[in-house]
């Protein structure tokens, strides 16, 4: 009986490894990431506790030239869960652009990002109002750094 029970979870945790719907955790989330697409955009995530912190810049279209709207800067702060990295807009003081602490708590802005066997993949940026019209940081990321 005792070797029945061995082998049933030798075989679940094999299964549980090798199934394809198990979610795959991460081996190495802080980094830096370009937009794998036809959006100039980076995206960097750094570890601070048990809290990443997200810097997101660019957003405008490749080759857009003096067409592209002013690149936006997000930075954002939150936690993983399973795959997911689900983090709040913060405030943001740059020479050409303000976003302060309470207008971030204010409108609750999100941004979420789904980390695959490929690379991360920004599947939520609340940008709308925020950026120039045009920009987007949705979609997915490959490694650079």
């Amino acid at each position: 009986m005792r070797g029945s029970l061995v082998i049933a979870l030798g075989l679940a945790l094999a299964f549980c490894d090798a199934h394809p719907d198990a979610p795959a955790r991460p081996p190495d989330v802080p980094g830096r990431y370009v937009f794998a697409g036809a959006v100039a955009a980076t995206l960097e995530i750094t570890a601070e506790g048990d809290h990443y912190v997200v810097a997101l810049s660019g957003g405008s279209p490749k080759g857009s030239g003096g067409a592209a709207p002013a690149d936006c800067y997000v930075r954002a702060t939150g936690t993983l869960r399973n795959d997911t990295l689900d983090a709040a807009f913060g405030s943001v003081d740059r020479e050409t652009f303000t976003y302060s602490p309470t207008r971030a708590e204010r409108e609750g802005r999100r941004l979420h990002i789904v980390f695959r066997p490929s690379g991360p993949e920004v599947t939520r940026a609340d940008t709308d109002g925020y950026c120039g019209l045009g920009a987007t940081f949705v979609g997915p990321y490959r490694r650079v750094k």
